[in-house]
Order: structure tokens, then sequence, then C-alpha cells
């Protein structure tokens, strides 16, 4: 497979007085982003938002690239929930773009955000969906009931983990499994099941998750995935991270880290 090179090396950067850092990304980060096409049939919310770049008002999340043209695909946000689409836009194109600069007589620049760790697409945009809800005006107080018997409190239910940036490992795992195969997987995780894992299980999850993380394991579970491999998934003494591994009988891999929601 030919080296990938810099985009930097075959498309100029022709504002970069404009902008406060890169507006190309490095070669590493360009091997890394998967080619125009190749999420088809993957859940929308599983995709993985390799690269942003903002403007005022707009934000490019880059899930594909075609590094030979620049071309790319993934979400376009544009503060406005009921126009935001999934689509083709060029970095190119973005690149050159003079755009409002509050303040300024000269326009600005689109940027990169470079300090961006690729994350999925429902963590991006249930975050810019959060943003963008305005606040409700206050409701007028209603006259006040007569009291209701006290209903039996339910059990509280475990929160939600966000999930952070997949490690190196799914690339070479991509071959067995499939994303939307993991995802469906991490998602059946999402709620800890009653029953533990088995001693066996438990001490191999024990035994990586302290490896690759140093985190102390509360819990443990695990989750058939596909062709004999299994989800592992441990969870810290304080509940607050958790460690996903896949493996199967010759070996295991830590693909992904999470912390809990706010």
């Amino acid at each position: 497979m030919p080296k990938v090179q810099a985009l930097s090396t075959k498309f100029p950067e022709t504002r970069r007085a404009d902008r406060t850092d890169r507006f190309w990304p490095t070669a590493k980060q360009v091997e890394t982003i998967p080619a125009i096409g190749a999420n088809k049939g993957v859940m929308a919310e599983a995709v993985l938002m390799h690269l942003k770049f903002t403007e005022p008002g707009a934000a490019y999340y880059v899930a594909e690239l075609d590094p030979e043209t620049g071309s790319a695909f993934g979400y376009i946000d544009t503060g406005d929930p009921t126009v935001d689409e999934w689509g083709h836009f060029n970095l190119v194109d973005l690149e050159k773009r003079k755009v409002p600069s509050a303040g300024a007589i000269t326009p600005g620049a689109v940027q990169r955000v470079t300090d961006w760790r690729p994350a999925f697409a429902y963590v991006a945009i249930e975050a810019m969906a959060a943003a963008a809800e305005p606040e409700q005006a206050a409701e007028p107080e209603q006259a006040a009931e007569p009291e209701q018997a006290a209903e039996p409190e339910q059990a509280a239910e475990p929160e939600r983990y966000r999930l952070g940036a997949w490690c190196p490992a799914i690339y070479s795992l991509a071959k067995y499994v499939t994303r939307e195969q993991l995802y469906a997987a991490m998602h059946a995780l999402t709620w800890w099941p009653v029953a533990e894992v088995s001693d066996e299980t438990r001490t191999k999850i024990t035994k990586h998750t302290q490896a690759w993380t140093g985190f102390p394991v509360g819990r443990a579970a695990a989750q058939p995935i596909a062709d004999g491999f299994t989800l592992y998934a441990a969870e810290d003494a304080d509940n607050s991270r958790r460690a996903y591994f896949v493996g199967n009988a010759n070996a295991t891999a830590l693909i992904l880290t999470a912390k809990r929601a706010a």
C-alpha cells in the first residue's frame, strides 16, 4: 500500500495568515480516515467523525475522505437542526472560503479544530443539539392540586456512557468483525447485565484492563459478537470509566475507552 501523503503537499494553504492553526491534517490523521463510501450500511450514529472544521455559524465533520481530491463526506451542522444534514463537501473549497469575521474588516477563514479527537456521530450530534436548544420560557404557576399518594420508588438505572475514540486495534479487527457488529454489542452492554461473568473471564478482563488502562476493575461483562469473537467490558471502581476489548481464543485487544456521561 502506497504511503499516504499529507494533504498540504498536494494542496497549498492559501489562507494561512487568517488562521490560528494549520488547515490541513497530518498524513497520520489522513491514514485513519476511510475512503468515500466506506461507511455504507453502517448505522449513522455509529459513523466515526475524524476531523472537524468550523466557520461562524457552521461546522463540518469529516467521516470519509478522498485524499487525492480533498472530497469529503460527513455531517454539516448549520446551527439549525431542521436543515443540518449528511452530505459531501470539498476541503479544498473550504480552505479557500472567505467567511465573516466578528469585529474585523477583512474576512476570516474556515478553521480546523486541531484538538478534535475522533468521536462517534451520535456523540457529536447530541452535543450540537444540546447547544442549539433555546431556553424554554418559564410556565405560569398552576394552582396547587391535592396531594396524591406517593408512588413506590423505582430502582435507579445505571447511567449511559459516552464513547470516545477507537484505538488503532479496530482497524486490524475490521476483516473479522464489522463496526456495526461491534456497535450492536456495545449497545447490549450499555446497561450492565444482572449476571456477572465467570471468575475465569473476570480474571482475563481484569488482567487486560490493568495492563492497558491501569484503573482497578469494579464490574465486568462480556457479549458475544460473531465468528468466535467476544466484546469484553470493564468498569472502574467508582463507576466513571469503562474499557472495551475484543478477543477470541487466541488474542484480546483494547479497542475503546469511555467515560460516564455527565
